[in-house]
């Protein structure tokens, strides 16, 4: 996350990102994972198809809308909520032509079909590897991770997968040891906690940290004992706490902003994307006047996959005088 306090040049930084020739399928559908479940589905079925006719003409209709967008964002000025407007579709169009290439890529060694299923060692790696049940007890070794993760060909599967079960990011052991030093035994609130994973993880190393969550994603998210049903505000005015924990809010959330006017609170961990434009609320971060932040860069490298391209940021309360 860059301390760009602009939320326009974020925008447009997010619309250059999506337009940089060397940027990968798995970067934008991590960003974009609504659009990729789309684009996964249409590209597929056309591919299985295997009518090239339909297919140039599936791709050249997805570039003309991406054409149109960026004609509008022109015309407009870079007007924000025109870009916010483009970026979904802009997304779609790159994923599909990123989708294509791949299968492209594949017919060249006679591999004609976008895997849209995990192959059996993908399977097999990942049945050791990354057990959700499991990883909801114990925090995953970065090493083993780091061995088998090079095996899986399918990354990009396996990363929506998880998204779609309410799972951003992995923590590893060494993450979870480098937070619980950083809270320094101070008392430790997570809001939107989830089912409450890193909050139990932590407090097997002995942190004094509760959590809460509103519980608007039952549809995804089994909300642990351990989670009281709370929204942001509730939570900050009861437990008044010291350090206030979130991973990966929403974008453009309505309860962030009251992290900074609690003044209880010294120290805000933010568990979020490189990329401004994906979660959190970012006029919040330019708009608040008595924390300073910084990426912990050290941190950021312990939460994996590295593809998902996290970002620890940590806001400390200015010292007065």
């Amino acid at each position: 996350m860059k301390n760009d306090n602009d939320p326009r040049q974020s925008l447009l930084n997010m619309a250059k990102l999506i337009n940089d020739e060397d940027v990968s399928l798995t970067q934008i559908a991590g960003l974009f994972p609504k659009e990729w479940d789309k684009v996964s589905k249409s590209t597929t079925l056309l591919i299985s198809t295997r009518n090239h006719t339909r297919i140039k003409e599936h791709l050249s209709t997805s570039q003309n809308n991406a054409n149109l967008w960026t004609r509008k964002i022109i015309k407009s000025q870079n007007n924000p909520q025109v870009i916010k407007s483009a970026l979904p579709h802009l997304a779609k169009s790159k994923l599909t032509k990123l989708a294509y290439q791949e299968y492209i890529d594949a017919a060249k060694t006679h591999n004609y079909t976008l895997k849209s299923e995990f192959s059996l060692k993908d399977k097999l790696i990942l049945k050791h590897l990354i057990k959700l049940p499991y990883l909801r007890v114990v925090p995953i070794s970065m090493w083993k991770f780091n061995f088998w993760w090079r095996f899986i060909y399918n990354k990009n599967l396996v990363i929506n997968s998880l998204k779609s079960k309410g799972v951003y990011s992995l923590y590893s052991q060494d993450f979870i040891e480098g937070v619980a030093r950083l809270l320094q035994n101070r008392d430790t609130h997570e809001i939107a906690a989830g089912d409450g994973t890193l909050t139990k993880f932590l407090r097997k190393t002995g942190c004094d940290i509760s959590a809460s969550d509103n519980n608007s994603w039952t549809h995804v998210v089994n909300f642990g004992s351990e989670v009281r049903n709370l929204d942001a505000k509730e939570a900050l005015q009861i437990y008044k706490p010291k350090v206030v924990i979130c991973a990966w809010p929403p974008p453009e959330n309505d309860f962030e902003h009251r992290i900074f006017k609690t003044p209880e609170v010294d120290t805000y961990i933010l568990i979020t994307s490189m990329h401004d434009y994906a979660t959190g609320d970012t006029k919040a971060y330019a708009e608040q006047e008595d924390f300073d932040y910084r990426v912990n860069s050290d941190l950021s490298k312990l939460l994996i996959p590295q593809e998902v391209e996290a970002a620890v940021v940590v806001f400390n309360r200015r010292t007065k005088g």
